[in-house]
C-alpha cells in the first residue's frame, strides 16, 4: 500500500499537449523529487488535444490525471474549478502549484516547500521569467515579471499585500481549507492575487523567495501578450494597483512636460532635471530587481523597459475599450 504523500504538485492544463511532458520531465529531474513522497496531480481541463496521452508518456507513476471535460458557469473561471479540484483532491500537507508551459529548477521543490516545513511561513511565492522563439518580446516580458515579483516581494516585508504567482508557489493545505477555497473566494480572473490576499487577510504569513525562478512559455504575438496583459490588471484596487498607476503616471507627465518645454522652446531646468531624475529611479528599480534575481543579460532592456510597460499599458487600454471582454483558455469572460 502507497504511503500517503507528503507534498502534492498541482498543474492545471487547457490544450498543454505541446509543453506537458517539459513540464513533468522537469519536475522528475529534481533532486528533491521522491516518489514515494511526493504526487502530481494534473488537471486536464477540457482539452481538445493530448494533453492526457503526452502526460502519460512520461511513466510517472505518481502521476495522477483528473479530466473536466466541460466547463458550467459556477460563478467561477475555469482555471478557478480545476484548482479547486486539485487541491482539493491533494494529500501532501505542502501544495505546490505551476502551470503545465513550466519549466522548473533541479532544487524547486525544497526551496518551495522547505520554508513551510522550518518555520511559521504558510506560503512560498517564488519568481518566473520567460521563454520563447522571439528573444525581445520574451526578455521584456521576464524583466516585467521580475520588477512585479520584487515590488511584491517589498510590500510583503513591510506588511502590505502585494501578489504572487501560482506559476510558482506553495502553501500548507490547512490553509485552503480554511480559506474555504475559490467557491468562498468568488470569481477573479487573477486567481493568485485574490488568493494571495485571502492568506494575508487571515493572517497567513507569506514567504518571499530569492530562488532560481520557474520559466513558463512568452506571449507569442501582441494580440496573445495584451489578453495576458488585460487578464492580469482586473485585479481590482489595491495598495499594488495605486502605486504601479502612480508611478507610470508620473513617468507620462513628466515625459509630456519636457517634450512640451522643448518644442516651444521655454525650457524649464527643474523639469527637465525631474523628469531625468523620475527616469533614472525607474531604471535603477528594474536595474535592482534584475541583478537581484541574476538575470544578467537582462540588463540592457532596463533603459527600455518602463516605455514598453506605457506602450503595452496604452493598447490594452485601447483594447478594453473597445471589447470588455477577456478570452482566456477558451472561454470569454467580462472583465
Amino acid at each position: 500500500m502507497r504511503q500517503k504523500p507528503e507534498i502534492s504538485i498541482v498543474i492545471t492544463a487547457h490544450n498543454a499537449e505541446e509543453t506537458i511532458r517539459e513540464c513533468l520531465e522537469s519536475i522528475a529531474a529534481d533532486r528533491g523529487f521522491k516518489p514515494e513522497k511526493i504526487e502530481i496531480i494534473l488537471i486536464d481541463d477540457r482539452s481538445r488535444d493530448n494533453t492526457a496521452a503526452a502526460a502519460r508518456s512520461i511513466g510517472l507513476a505518481n502521476l495522477k490525471i483528473i479530466s473536466i471535460d466541460s466547463y458550467e458557469n459556477h460563478g467561477l473561471t475555469a482555471r478557478q474549478v480545476a484548482l479547486d479540484e486539485g487541491f482539493r483532491q491533494a494529500c501532501g500537507e505542502v501544495i505546490l502549484v505551476t502551470d503545465a508551459d513550466a519549466v522548473v529548477p533541479a532544487d524547486w521543490i525544497q526551496n518551495m516547500a522547505g520554508p513551510l516545513r522550518a518555520s511559521r511561513m504558510r506560503g512560498t511565492a517564488g519568481m518566473i521569467t520567460f521563454k520563447g522563439e522571439k528573444k525581445w518580446p520574451e526578455k521584456l516580458q521576464s524583466v516585467d515579471a521580475i520588477c512585479y515579483f520584487s515590488l511584491c516581494r517589498l510590500l510583503n516585508r513591510l506588511g502590505f499585500k502585494g501578489g504572487i504567482f501560482f506559476g510558482n508557489f506553495a502553501f500548507r493545505k490547512e490553509v485552503y481549507e480554511k480559506t474555504g477555497g475559490f467557491k468562498t473566494l468568488g470569481f477573479a480572473l487573477t486567481e493568485d492575487l485574490l488568493f494571495y490576499r485571502a492568506l494575508r487577510r487571515h493572517g497567513f504569513p507569506v514567504f518571499f523567495s530569492k530562488s532560481e525562478p520557474v520559466t513558463v512559455r512568452a506571449a507569442h504575438n501582441w494580440r496573445e501578450l495584451i489578453q495576458r496583459t488585460k487578464r492580469v490588471s482586473s485585479g481590482g484596487f489595491s495598495l499594488l494597483s495605486l502605486l504601479l498607476g502612480l508611478w507610470l503616471v508620473s513617468f507620462i507627465i513628466l515625459s509630456v512636460l519636457t517634450a512640451v518645454t522643448i518644442a516651444t522652446d521655454q525650457m524649464n531646468l527643474d523639469i527637465l532635471m525631474l523628469s531625468g531624475f523620475r527616469y533614472l529611479a525607474g531604471v535603477g528599480f528594474a536595474g535592482y530587481a534584475v541583478l537581484s534575481a541574476r538575470r544578467f543579460s537582462l540588463l540592457p532592456l532596463i533603459f527600455i523597459y518602463e516605455l514598453a510597460v506605457i506602450a503595452l499599458g496604452l493598447l490594452t487600454l485601447l483594447s478594453t475599450r473597445l471589447k470588455k471582454r477577456v478570452e482566456w483558455g477558451g472561454i470569454r469572460y467580462d472583465r
